[in-house]
């Protein structure tokens, strides 16, 4: 019965990550990697993160 918001990094993402924050309990949301730890600093807990580069330095964008 939820919708799923797809995140993604990109411009739009940085300006619209308040609005994500706010109705963040009314839908499960999943992200690429690299979103993962701005979504974290605002406090947003996604359901589901996505590997989008097998090439992605690990101990920079996952590990904190």
């Amino acid at each position: 019965g939820k919708t799923l918001l797809c995140c993604a990094f990109a411009p739009s993402f940085e300006r619209d990550i308040n609005i994500i924050a706010e109705y963040q309990n009314n839908v499960d949301i999943a992200c690429v990697d690299k979103c993962l730890g701005p979504l974290l600093d605002h406090g947003i807990k996604p359901k589901y993160v996505f590997l989008a580069d097998a090439g992605i330095d690990f101990d920079r964008w996952c590990l904190p």
